[in-house]
């Protein structure tokens, strides 16, 4: 299976009628896409357009428009200067949003990242120290939101918690930790962010480059989901979220 159809398995777990809610976008604005950018769409990104690119059904990206055609109207003069390597994912519906890219640097599920502009360097290659990170991987962004939404949301007893101080190795400190723990990844975790469970209990765990690790951990045990937690703050050295 592609990255995409695991993406729409994933979702199809929680939502079984997904497949029917979304909807790909017209073969001819995919082509329109391709003819202002002056070169073909990677295939991750041609599939999931050529799957939800005209509806994502219950995956809500937000204040964002991800349609080709809504890409085409409103950043012509962006689809144009993109380096190789960088595609234009969605662009804001509002005015307070940043454009939202996908990087590839030879992987097969590209980072997304977000940037007002094309930030480019001095020899014209994407400047990604100068964009913010939003996922660690396409998979990633479509993914966590069901597991969010759909099982740690629902969850009566969760928790969140962030490091007191930045450190650069917190977030495999946690992997080995919850690897203790008997934790399971899921396969959308990324480079950035780590999501596992245990039975019901699910964590997930964040650091993008430059910002905090956190933390949150979702099950229906308190006692499960305290021990859990509290060995996690006290390894960890982390603190309450707010």
């Amino acid at each position: 299976m592609t990255i995409i159809e695991n993406c729409i398995e994933f979702w199809t777990s929680f939502v079984p009628d997904f497949p029917l809610q979304i909807r790909g976008a017209a073969a001819e604005q995919i082509a329109e896409l391709e003819r202002v950018m002056k070169r073909p769409l990677t295939g991750i990104y041609r599939e999931f357009l050529e799957r939800m690119g005209e509806d994502t059904g219950p995956l809500d990206l937000g204040l964002f428009d991800i349609t080709p055609e809504y890409l085409i109207a409103e950043r012509a003069y962006v689809l144009e200067k993109l380096p190789e390597g960088v595609e234009l994912f969605a662009c804001p519906v509002g005015d307070n949003e940043e454009d939202i890219f996908l990087i590839h640097s030879g992987q097969p599920d590209p980072e997304v990242v977000r940037h007002d502009d094309v930030p480019l360097t001095e020899d014209g290659f994407f400047d990604g120290a100068a964009a913010e990170s939003v996922a660690g991987s396409l998979a990633e962004l479509l993914c966590l939101p069901a597991l969010n939404q759909y099982h740690s949301r629902l969850q009566p007893f969760q928790a969140v918690w962030s490091e007191k101080e930045r450190h650069e190795d917190t977030l495999e400190r946690c992997r080995r930790l919850a690897a203790i723990f008997g934790f399971e990844p899921y396969w959308f975790s990324s480079a950035q962010t780590f999501a596992a469970k245990r039975g019901s209990l699910v964590i997930v765990a964040k650091q993008a480059p430059g910002f905090l690790f956190s933390v949150g951990i979702a099950g229906d045990d308190q006692f499960d989901t305290g021990v859990v937690s509290r060995t996690f703050l006290r390894e960890l050295d982390l603190k309450e979220f707010r």
